[in-house]
């Protein structure tokens, strides 16, 4: 199944989501869940858009050489995370026989946990970064609808948050979904 035959699919098996929802809940509750599913997979959709065409830019003027590291360097850094897989696995085995070693007394002290400045996690390169992404046109588009939308509901005074934050609920599971079947598919 190609991903076009995929998404008329699931577009209409969420017609058909929606349509149970509006005879089920009522037209303010619909209203609201459809709005924020539609909201919240337009900026999915224009987040994957952009993400695939900065992507397929880059590949497209990057040279042979540059391409083959970057290959490289992806699989050395899969080399390396299953070798400190084996290495973390190896050293639980070790860590587990010693614990029992210790005596009951030891392992009733508590150790003093070490603080972490959440500072540190900061830097002006992903702050930079962030901000360049965030304020992209379509991307203010999209969150620009959401937001309008929202008031629009809110001023109209059939605004429902339940029904809002299911929508936004039922898309997000809905793309974890189709995540996970592509992924089957693939393997």
């Amino acid at each position: 199944m190609g991903f076009s035959k995929l998404f008329l699919a699931f577009v209409f098996i969420i017609g058909l989501f929606s349509l149970g929802v509006w005879i089920g809940f009522g037209t303010t509750f619909a209203l609201n869940f459809i709005f924020a599913f539609l909201s919240f997979g337009l900026i999915v959709s224009i987040v994957f858009y952009i993400q695939k065409h900065k992507i397929q830019s880059l590949i497209k003027n990057a040279t042979k050489e540059e391409l083959e590291a970057l290959a490289q360097f992806y699989r050395s850094k899969q080399e390396i995370a299953e070798e400190e897989l084996r290495e973390e696995e190896s050293k639980d085995l070790h860590n587990l026989s010693e614990a029992m070693e210790i005596d009951k007394a030891e392992s009733q002290k508590k150790p003093k946990r070490s603080k972490r400045k959440i500072w540190k996690n900061f830097s002006t390169i992903n702050v930079k970064t962030g901000a360049k992404m965030f304020f992209l046109p379509l991307r203010l588009f999209a969150y620009g609808f959401l937001v309008i939308g929202i008031l629009t509901l809110i001023k109209q005074q059939s605004f429902n948050a339940l029904a809002f934050f299911s929508g936004l609920i039922v898309a997000n599971l809905l793309i974890i979904l189709m995540a996970c079947l592509r992924n089957l598919k693939s393997h």
